[in-house]
């Protein structure tokens, strides 16, 4: 039975480097996984750099020699599409856009992305427009997250953002609290929509547009 690639890739840490992208696996059987399926998540590189190569570890030890996911092309982008169909409105639930264009998105997007796996609420991706004192960690350490658990003390939020969801397919100017992993709480200011597949599963991304801090860390 083939391991689905998302659950995979939560197991992993993903380090960006000078020239390329590290993927350091849990286990030998893990990297095996990925290698086989390689040519399902491959597309992630381009969220981290436009060219470059990939390198697998086990637990920082060198798995397999790096290799160009793009030897003589890259993937086609799909990003003014993603974009004109933001400007059009027409991002309802759910949409018809793959990983590939969701990468795209989150890649080009002027303002912090996040991309979360809408079934699990396991966090997936992240871009680099996360300020320092808005964001605890490296954006890369959030993968495999499950954010379910930053919602804990504020179930009631969460709970209007998926009836506004499931109703309309997005969410704009959504306001809610949310514990950082720090332990200090927050509100937020965010977009919220719906794609409908990311490595087969659908995906919620936010795009933040506004926070303040409501507690310290404790």
């Amino acid at each position: 039975m083939t391991v689905a690639v998302e659950n995979l890739l939560a197991q992993c840490a993903l380090k960006s480097t000078g020239s390329g992208l590290v993927i350091d696996c849990p286990s030998i059987s893990v990297a095996n996984l990925l290698w086989e399926q390689r040519q399902e998540w491959i597309g992630i590189t381009r969220l981290f750099h436009h060219s470059g190569k990939i390198k697998l570890v086990v637990k920082g030890q060198d798995f397999a020699s790096p290799f160009n996911p793009f030897p003589e092309q890259g993937l086609p982008n799909f990003s003014d599409r993603v974009r004109q169909s933001m400007d059009d409105n027409l991002l309802r639930a759910p949409q018809k856009l793959d990983y590939r264009d969701i990468l795209d998105f989150v890649r080009d997007a002027g303002d912090p992305v996040c991309v979360t796996n809408h079934l699990t609420n396991t966090c997936l991706l992240l871009n680099d427009r996360f300020s320092a004192d808005r964001i605890t960690w490296m954006p890369a350490q959030y993968i495999g997250i499950n954010f379910l658990w930053l919602w804990r003390d504020s179930m009631d939020d969460y709970e209007v953002l998926q009836r506004e969801l499931r109703q309309n397919g997005r969410v704009d100017n959504f306001t809610f609290r949310l514990r950082r992993v720090d332990g200090s709480m927050a509100e937020y200011t965010k977009d919220f929509f719906i794609a409908d597949d990311f490595l087969g599963y659908p995906a919620r991304i936010s795009i933040s547009k506004d926070w303040r801090p409501l507690s310290v860390a404790h």
